[in-house]
């Protein structure tokens, strides 16, 4: 006799299952969360990556729980690079604003049109 095929799960149904067998492995273990700080420069972003890889690693933070943090900790690092990167832009545009003996440009925005990026009026000349 043919054995029947299980039926495959919804995508809620295997996400329900997936959460009650990791809270089967936590229950009854209390999790210290890391410390965190004032994070405002790239560095201080990767010293905490750093240190939720050392926790996760040693098992001090279960696997589930450091993945998430490590990524939410690497979007804030790629936001203060963009942050450090548009300070140093404006900085070099002042600079070259005093070497011109004109007034700093502006940044280009998202609202600037394709023609502004080319030099041509946007009414069209």
């Amino acid at each position: 006799m043919k054995a029947k095929k299980k039926k495959k799960l919804s995508g809620a149904a295997y996400r329900k299952q997936r959460r009650q067998r990791l809270a089967k492995t936590v229950t009854g273990q209390l999790i210290r969360m890391p410390e965190v700080g004032r994070l405002e420069t790239l560095q201080d972003w990767r010293v905490q990556i750093a240190r939720i890889y050392r926790r996760t690693a040693t098992g001090e933070l279960p696997e589930f729980i450091g993945t998430k943090l490590a990524f939410i900790a690497n979007l804030g690092a790629t936001l203060a690079k963009a942050a450090d990167e548009l300070k140093e832009l404006q900085n070099l545009r002042e600079q070259l604003a005093r070497l011109q003996d004109a007034p700093p440009a502006g940044l280009i925005t998202s609202n600037s049109s394709h023609n502004d990026l080319n030099g041509a009026s946007a009414e069209g000349d």
